[in-house]
């Protein structure tokens, strides 16, 4: 596959998650971003605008997929963290929200 093929197939994808948040079809949204190709911003976004909608709409653990599936690519972006400290609290996973606080935390101090 071709760098350029590779970039089409993602805006392809991203779109395709665009789509759906607009459609409001969240089980689409939820689907592709589990299939995205991660390491852009752009990707990175996605993700979490699709995990805070399904956390607020109380799929917390479809959340939790798709903020876990980000950690390896987008280790120490702060947003990230606060996002999965919001989602173990509501599981009432209280000791693996210390530790996401605790990551937030670090990511945070400069």
């Amino acid at each position: 596959m071709t760098t350029a093929t590779l970039e089409r197939t993602k805006t392809a994808t991203l779109t395709a998650i665009d789509n759906a948040i607009a459609g409001d079809d969240f089980q689409t949204a939820y689907d592709t971003a589990m299939q995205v190709r991660l390491g852009s911003p752009g990707a990175l976004k996605r993700l979490l605008t699709v995990a805070n909608e399904l956390h607020t709409r109380g799929a917390s653990d479809a959340a939790l997929d798709i903020l876990t599936r980000g950690f390896d690519t987008y280790a120490g972006i702060p947003q990230l963290y606060y996002q999965l400290v919001q989602v173990l609290c509501d599981l009432d996973r209280e000791e693996d929200a210390k530790l996401a606080l605790q990551l937030l935390q670090d990511s945070t101090a400069n």
